[in-house]
């Protein structure tokens, strides 16, 4: 790198850490997942092991893999207050994305056929991608580390299948048993590294890549399927936390029944369709999508049922299909359908087809590559040139908005957080007890309150009761039971409606 690169990439990097150091907040668990997370690393920290110390039935050992609790578990070690340790908590995404940076770069140079200045610009976007952004400082989401351990894992990958090494590809493949250890969707990273091995006739680093994969990650396999909560016990708890991914593919929204094979082709072909005509859009040009006030909400919003219709908007749908269609074309251009990327990118979205439940998250994790190829796809230098700087002005511009709807108080993310906390000060001021409630990892850490999810209340409220469940607490959109005679609301938020309701 000549002295005008290092330069342009010290201003980059010092942009880039001033967007997401003024973009920190203090709000996290409201995804769910996250609360989720700072729960296990509690436990961990707290040496009760990897289980939902949270549950008011029986501390399950939950279908996450350990990798992401593990590093936020010190800490718990060095401040295990929470929410008072939740800037120390982030500044683990946020160091992540740091490592990404440079992962990105990296790859873009050596792999990827982009000039230096190309490179930057292409990785500056995507780390700046609002989503990213959104996941690293208003959640406390394994995201953005899963962002750098996948990127780590295809850069030595990549390096492996050039220089011949047996180190090299042992390397690789602890790196993507890291990936897979902070969240199963490394699955994709791993699977595309054997097709990539394979094609290249490269079988000895193929198996010595699978045989540390399977040294790496087999010992959580075997405790995860010696310790699998039952069936009963995931469903007395409730929730995605208590469900295989092979629940999520298989069986209809309750988790309970199967579906047909006529039904996941079916909802194979509408997940495929979202990604493409919704969820590519959402992740390159986001600023189409919503206001800058809701900057990054993408990622709980774009095809969430009960969240809106940011997503099914005929002209964004247009837009998301055209950059999908330059991405393969840029795809085709470079004769790239064999390369690690376009692997890493198939084979994930083949796993997600059939998931019942949002598409656009699995989607974040490859933003780098997509741009790569968009500019692939873009056959004029001078469009490619406009075109980038378009996208990183609108980000930046994005940004900007959203830092000016924080301080003038119309950041809705914020205001959904504190609808949320005044539903968590009325439940932290009562009597003891258990809840249900949409959101049980974030009861828990705020009130010190054990839980289960809100699930068919009208058909619980006596088990609950037996349970000593005395609230029942909903922090979304959720249809209020039908109370029993003498039963009401004990608190309504006035933005959102979010409300608990007192046993009696």
């Amino acid at each position: 790198m000549d002295t005008a690169s290092r330069r342009w990439a010290v201003l980059a990097a010092f942009g880039i850490s001033a967007v997401y150091l003024l973009r920190l907040d203090h709000v996290a668990g409201l995804i769910k997942d996250d609360a989720w997370y700072i729960v296990l690393a509690k436990a961990l920290a707290s040496g009760q092991g990897f289980a939902l110390i949270s549950s008011a039935t029986t501390p399950l050992l939950p279908t996450v893999p350990p990798g992401f609790p593990a590093l936020l578990a010190p800490i718990f070690w060095l401040n295990p207050s929470f929410p008072d340790n939740v800037l120390w908590l982030k500044l683990v995404s946020v160091v992540a994305i740091g490592v990404a940076s440079v992962a990105t770069y990296v790859d873009f140079r050596a792999h990827r056929r982009l000039d230096a200045g190309t490179a930057m610009v292409l990785a500056s976007i995507a780390l700046l991608t609002p989503a990213v952004v959104f996941l690293a400082t208003s959640t406390v989401m394994s995201d953005c580390v899963f962002l750098a351990a996948q990127l780590l894992a295809v850069v030595a990958i990549e390096r492996a299948a050039r220089d011949g090494s047996l180190s090299t590809p042992a390397l690789a493949g602890m790196l993507a048993a890291v990936a897979y250890l902070i969240r199963i969707t490394g699955v994709a990273v791993i699977v595309s590294a054997v097709v990539y091995f394979a094609a290249r006739r490269q079988f000895r680093s193929a198996l010595v890549f699978v045989a540390v994969v399977a040294v790496a990650i087999l010992p959580w396999e075997l405790y995860a399927a010696w310790h699998a909560p039952t069936p009963q016990q995931r469903l007395e708890h409730g929730g995605s936390i208590a469900y295989p991914y092979r629940q999520l593919v298989t069986t209809g929204a309750d988790r309970s029944v199967g579906i047909s094979t006529d039904v996941q082709w079916a909802r194979a072909v509408d997940n495929v369709e979202g990604i493409l005509v919704r969820d590519v859009g959402a992740a390159l040009v986001p600023v189409l999508y919503r206001g800058a006030g809701e900057s990054g909400q993408e990622v709980v919003s774009v095809g969430a049922p009960g969240r809106g219709s940011m997503g099914g908007a005929r002209g964004t749908q247009v837009v998301s299909l055209l950059l999908s269609a330059l991405i393969v074309v840029g795809i085709h251009r470079q004769r790239a359908w064999l390369s690690l990327p376009v692997l890493v990118m198939g084979v994930t979205v083949a796993m997600v087809a059939t998931v019942n439940a949002q598409t656009f998250r699995y989607l974040v994790p490859v933003v780098p590559f997509l741009l790569v190829y968009l500019w692939h796809g873009l056959r004029d230098v001078r469009v490619c040139r406009i075109a980038t700087a378009t996208l990183l002005a609108l980000h930046l511009l994005d940004h900007a908005g959203y830092l000016h709807a924080r301080w003038t108080g119309s950041a809705q993310w914020l205001a959904e957080a504190a609808d949320v906390d005044q539903v968590l000060e009325y439940l932290a001021s009562g009597e003891d007890g258990a809840v249900a409630s949409t959101n049980p990892g974030l009861v828990y850490l705020r009130t010190g309150r054990k839980g289960i999810y809100l699930v068919n209340p009208d058909a619980n409220w006596e088990t609950w009761r037996s349970w000593n469940v005395r609230y029942i607490a909903a922090f979304q959109p959720f249809q209020r039971p039908i109370l029993p005679e003498g039963q009401s609301e004990d608190i309504r938020t006035a933005r959102f409606g979010y409300w608990a309701v007192k046993l009696r």
